[in-house]
């Protein structure tokens, strides 16, 4: 949830927000917004408006992880790390301080985490647990204390818990998810993290409290097969879940407390399987990427309403895959199953105009994607 304040008589984001202590300036800690009227409490990195750098994808084509940095509206492919995924990789996310990478992997170890030195990066050691089979999706707190990884074979979820450079997995929930995970996914405070399952009821939401995660009952309404893609509003008051298979492929949650109830879905619904959603970072706007065209649906959220924007006049490849928004909400990126396998676009207000291509692309499926 973005702030605002007045530069050069226009309305301009807050990256940090400072405050006077003792004559000196200090980063302050805790933010706090209200939401219907309730004083929440939002993590500063999560609230940061960043001027994404780079863009990690995801492929099946090696070498597997893509690391793009960004100078202007090009994106430029960086070199590779020295240690490599050693198969194809489904899930990329960046911390959100941008000093961690993690990239879950086919094969053994199934998942990896690299250490950002400016355009460098650096694999660090394998956590000593690592997920018994294939790595989906992963995903970082808001804090960046924790990372989640989504996988198959069970406990499916697997959280590890951040000091330093070294990453612990937490003894397995008490309420697995019922079947292997394909994403997963963070409330920008950090309280709640959510699960998409390959096997009913297809969603698993938690609710932490501190180390432990307890299972939250259903939502009302649950999706109607596997759930590929999940996100969190900014304002933590909507989850949207996304699934393959049958249709309606979405479902879009309000959360009142620890319920999640299932709103009305928008006038138009995706046009088939999708496989990923995101929300722009200030909550106006949701994305959700599926297989049939315009292979992208935008909405603009008014409360609970959401309402479909005009497609793009270039649309992204077919079958797309996964999507993500820039920090400062500029830049959109969507990956696909067919060449160039990754779409780049430029947001101005509700317009979305694609941008060249990079000169080196995936040479099979691009997947999972994570800007910082």
């Amino acid at each position: 949830m973005p702030i605002y304040i007045g530069a050069d008589n226009k309305a301009g984001n807050v990256s940090k927000l400072y405050t006077g202590v003792n004559g000196v300036a200090r980063n302050v800690k805790a933010a706090y917004v209200g939401v219907d009227g309730v004083a929440r409490k939002i993590w500063p990195r999560a609230a940061q408006v960043r001027n994404s750098v780079y863009l990690a994808l995801a492929s099946i084509g090696a070498p597997y992880l893509f690391i793009y940095k960004r100078s202007g509206d090009t994106f430029t492919k960086l070199p590779n790390p020295a240690v490599l995924p050693n198969s194809y990789c489904r899930g990329a996310t960046f911390s959100p301080d941008g000093d961690y990478l993690a990239a879950t992997d086919n094969n053994s170890p199934h998942m990896h985490i690299y250490k950002r030195n400016g355009d460098t990066f650096a694999k660090l050691p394998n956590p000593s647990t690592l997920p018994p089979s294939v790595g989906w999706e992963c995903s970082f707190s808001p804090d960046g204390n924790y990372l989640a990884v989504a996988h198959e074979g069970f406990p499916f979820l697997s959280i590890y818990k951040r000091d330093g450079d070294t990453f612990t997995k937490l003894p397995n929930m008490t309420s697995a998810p019922s079947g292997m995970c394909h994403s997963c996914c963070w409330s920008p405070d950090g309280l709640y993290l959510t699960a998409g399952m390959g096997a009913s009821p297809y969603i698993a939401i938690y609710k932490r409290s501190g180390d432990t995660f307890a299972k939250l009952s259903n939502p009302d309404a649950l999706p109607r097969a596997n759930v590929y893609g999940c996100t969190f509003s900014r304002d933590g008051l909507h989850l949207v879940a996304v699934n393959n298979t049958d249709a309606p492929y979405m479902k879009i949650y309000r959360r009142d407390g620890d319920t999640f109830t299932k709103l009305p879905d928008p006038a138009v619904m995706p046009t088939g399987i999708a496989f990923g959603c995101a929300y722009s970072p200030d909550g106006t706007h949701m994305a959700v990427s599926h297989n049939i065209s315009p292979y992208v649906t935008f909405y603009k959220r008014s409360g609970d309403t959401y309402t479909k924007l005009p497609d793009p006049a270039t649309l992204p490849g077919q079958f797309s895959r996964s999507c993500a928004y820039s920090g400062d909400g500029v830049y959109f990126a969507i990956s696909s199953n067919y060449t160039p396998f990754i779409a780049l676009y430029k947001r101005n207000e509700d317009t979305y105009t694609k941008l060249p291509t990079p000169s080196v692309i995936p040479s099979d499926i691009g997947w999972g994607l994570g800007f910082w």
